[in-house]
Formats: C-alpha cells, sequence, structure tokens
C-alpha cells in the first residue's frame, strides 16, 4: 500500500473510508433534491444514475490524458461557476421576505410552490457566466475545437474582449437575481 509508510497508508484508508461517507450522504442530498425538483423517479434509480455519473467522471479524470490533480483542479474551478447564479436567487429570496421565513405557512401547504423560476434563473445564469469565464478547460477546448460553434460558450468574451479578466461569477449572479426577481415577482402579490 502506498502513501510512504504506516501513517501515510493510515491516512489514505481513513480518506478512502470517509469518501464513502460523504458520497453516500450526497447522493441521498442528491435524490432529495431532485425529488423535490419534481422528479418522479424511485430514489434507487436516481442514485444509481449519480453514481453511474460519477464513475464516467472518474474515467476521464484517470484517462483523460493529463494527470489528475491538472484534471481535478480545472474540473472544480469549472464547476464552481454554479455558486454565483446560485447565490443571485437566494439574495433576491431573502430580500423579499426580509430575512424571514415563515414555517407555520410551509407547515399548512399540502404542496409547496414550484421552482421553475429558480431553476430557468439559475441554469440561464450558469450558462450566460461561461462565455466571460477564463478556465483551462474552456482554453483546451477552443484550441481543440477552433471551429466548434460551442468555442463561444466557454470563454469566448474573457478570452477575446477582456484580455482574459474572468467576469463569470459577477455575471452570473447579476442574470440569475435579474432572471428571478422577474420570473417571481408574482408570487409576491
Amino acid at each position: 500500500m502506498g502513501g510512504h509508510g504506516l501513517w501515510g497508508s493510515l491516512t489514505l484508508a481513513a480518506l478512502f473510508l470517509s469518501t464513502i461517507g460523504m458520497a453516500s450522504i450526497n447522493a441521498y442530498t442528491g435524490t432529495l433534491s431532485l425529488q423535490t425538483a419534481g422528479v418522479r423517479l424511485p430514489r434507487l434509480l436516481i442514485v444509481c444514475f449519480i453514481g453511474l455519473l460519477t464513475f464516467c467522471v472518474s474515467l476521464w479524470f484517470m484517462y483523460g490524458g493529463k494527470d489528475l490533480p491538472t484534471r481535478a483542479q480545472s474540473f472544480l474551478l469549472f464547476i464552481g461557476y454554479w455558486i454565483a447564479p446560485w447565490l443571485g436567487i437566494v439574495i433576491v429570496d431573502w430580500l423579499r421576505r426580509k430575512g424571514r421565513v415563515d414555517v407555520a405557512a410551509l407547515n399548512e401547504r399540502s404542496e409547496l410552490q414550484s421552482g421553475y423560476p429558480a431553476g430557468v434563473a439559475f441554469v440561464l445564469g450558469f450558462l450566460v457566466a461561461l462565455p466571460f469565464s477564463n478556465t483551462t478547460i474552456g482554453y483546451e477546448f477552443v484550441t481543440a475545437h477552433p471551429d466548434s460553434p460551442l468555442r463561444f460558450l466557454l470563454g469566448w468574451i474573457s478570452t477575446n474582449l477582456l484580455a482574459g479578466a474572468d467576469l463569470g461569477f459577477p455575471v452570473g449572479l447579476v442574470v440569475a437575481a435579474v432572471t428571478f426577481a422577474v420570473m417571481s415577482r408574482d408570487r409576491d402579490r
């Protein structure tokens, strides 16, 4: 076993076991989130899908041609662009509620309101942020596929108009916040 001696091996074993625990919690939370969003599939099927997707991403990391740390860092930085649109939606919702949640009203309802406006705002904020992003994944894709129409999606504005400045996070936040505010304004009445 690798890990430079007994302590290194024990550390790697502990990391492996903790990963199983974290993956179980993440799979459970992921299934609840999808079911709350309206996906009407059995939880076991959703967990299998998440497991398959995780397996495919793992294979891509291991056999994609680059070393694992660089590929993992690039992937994590790329998927980090979801945070700003999510935050924009949370801020608008928090401001509208003035920081308060009426738990009694939530408990009395037989069904929650649709999350459609938040879902649309989230996806739109993420997609609009990508041309303003500056990521290794975007750069590698554009250089490997110079004629692909997707090249305009991955960092094109940042690379060609902003001298590499990464404005993906603020753009994603603003687009998602404005979209959610406009789409959900009728709910406040």
